[in-house]
């Protein structure tokens, strides 16, 4: 390529960031993409006021603001430990150097979007209309403390890993944190949506899975706490446990919809000499045509044990017809009809 034709590249990924940058909802990648292939330049905001490449880590408390929207990564960046990094509405964050890039946070991240102006996080290429799930690692909460907060926030396109889809995830929260995820989209990401290990915590609510390579994963001693969200159209599992988990209280979802993912819905991977009260559980949800491998016909199969059946609770919620139990229907008693 020469000279000229890559500063011709380079310029109209500039443009694409400004553009990108105006889009003010979390589920509006699709459409930014087609007015990019259209060549549509309108899009209801204006464009921020500049793009902001990030060089260094974030070692003081830090705002990432609108006006210097978009925000890009061309290299993996810590967010070190005793800082704040805080993302106002309506900002995008782009990762721009690989498959590796990452942000990693040893402190504190609030992403802080709204429901008109969500906080992004996606690739460079997305930008151009060429977006694919994996082009760039994703963020890592490994801070130990109870701190970040991601609300009305879309992440895009990420997820980069090798092997089994539970290893990694666009969201990776380890060693002992607690993360407030609300409001927020997970799509198009090669493995899982958010993945967890160790002692950390999720504590999800309204928030949407769909078309990653799974929902959510979690092992060693991890717990996710799920309310109120969508968990649709994954390749593999919608939600994954495989944990060793000593905690009083397991893993609860309610009020959640969980389906159509190519695998099983609801996959419990437990150790049955653990207490009960440790066990994953759920109630209130809607789990329902996922393509479960026990049965030819891939219906749901909600219930996977290593040890045959355990003695969980995954009452009261709605199976579908023609479900498939795997182990243990008595402990998955069903209602009639689905939940509102």
């Amino acid at each position: 390529m020469s000279g000229l034709e890559l500063d011709g590249t380079r310029s109209e990924i500039r443009r694409s960031r400004r553009l990108f940058a105006g889009v003010r909802s979390v589920r509006s990648v699709g459409l930014l993409v087609a007015l990019l292939l259209l060549g549509g330049l309108a899009v209801g905001a204006a464009p921020a006021a500049a793009n902001t490449a990030v060089t260094a880590n974030i070692t003081t408390n830090t705002t990432w603001t609108w006006a210097g929207s978009p925000y890009d990564l061309d290299k993996s960046v810590f967010v070190v430990a005793g800082a704040t990094l805080t993302i106002e509405p309506g900002v995008t964050v782009d990762f721009n150097a690989g498959e590796g890039t990452t942000l990693y946070v040893k402190g504190t991240i609030l992403s802080l979007g709204s429901a008109s102006s969500p906080v992004v996080f996606t690739s460079s290429q997305a930008l151009l209309g060429g977006g694919v799930p994996g082009q760039y690692k994703g963020l890592e909460v490994e801070s130990g403390n109870a701190s970040s907060v991601f609300s009305y926030t879309g992440f895009y396109y990420g997820a980069k890993g090798s092997g089994g889809l539970y290893g990694y995830g666009e969201l990776k929260i380890i060693k002992g944190s607690t993360v407030l995820i609300e409001h927020s989209t997970f799509e198009n990401n090669a493995y899982t949506g958010v993945k967890l290990s160790d002692t950390s915590i999720a504590n999800v609510a309204y928030s949407e899975f769909t078309n990653n390579g799974g929902g959510l994963a979690a092992s060693t001693e991890a717990v996710m706490n799920v309310s109120h969200s969508t968990i649709t159209k994954n390749t593999e599992d919608g939600v994954f446990w495989n944990t060793l988990s000593e905690k009083e209280a397991g893993s609860s979802f309610t009020y959640n919809t969980i389906a159509e993912n190519g695998n099983i819905g609801v996959d419990i991977v437990e150790e049955c000499k653990r207490p009960v009260s440790t066990f994953p559980h759920g109630e209130y949800n809607n789990i329902y045509s996922n393509g479960g491998t026990k049965e030819a016909d891939k219906q749901v199969s909600p219930l996977v044990c290593k040890s045959g059946p355990l003695p969980v609770d995954w009452e009261n919620n709605y199976w579908g017809s023609e479900v498939y139990y795997y182990h243990n229907s008595k402990e998955c008693g069903e209602t009639a009809t689905p939940y509102p």
